[in-house]
């Protein structure tokens, strides 16, 4: 595992996929920041939801997180509708993603989960399907 960060963003249907890894600076938000609003500009003509895989993210400096809810209030004005962050038990992560991260609404819903089977599911359930089972993280 690094402790550099670095970030895989991609796209299957309606679903942006993000793998996160390592410990982030603002450097690394930025970039990550500006991929998905790229990605994000090929669908958010209609609603779409957001799977973020966050085992091997290690947290970020405490300038990160003005960063990534910036860039969660401007994908949730772009149609964001769902959230799910897939990651083991860990309170200062789920500590750090909840400074960065609006809670939930009548129009936006987020979950948390351990598995990331479960994730899809869920995200099916809401009416966003994706083509592969899983994310394959051989690709990332």
């Amino acid at each position: 595992m690094s402790y550099r960060g670095h970030f895989t963003v991609r796209q299957d249907n309606q679903v942006i996929f993000t793998y996160a890894a390592g410990g982030w600076d603002v450097i690394t938000a930025r970039d990550y920041c500006s991929c998905v609003r790229d990605t994000v500009k090929k669908l958010y003509h209609e609603p779409w939801a957001h799977i973020l895989l966050l085992d091997d993210w290690i947290l970020g400096t405490p300038e990160v997180e003005p960063i990534i809810l910036d860039l969660t209030h401007w994908a949730m004005a772009h149609k964001l509708v769902c959230t799910a962050k897939v990651y083991q038990e860990n309170m200062l992560k789920q500590y750090q993603l909840d400074k960065m991260n609006p809670v939930s609404s009548p129009t936006y819903r987020q979950q948390e989960f351990t598995e990331q089977q479960a994730a899809l599911d869920w995200l099916a359930s809401e009416g966003f399907n994706v083509a592969s089972n899983q994310f394959d993280l051989s690709k990332v």
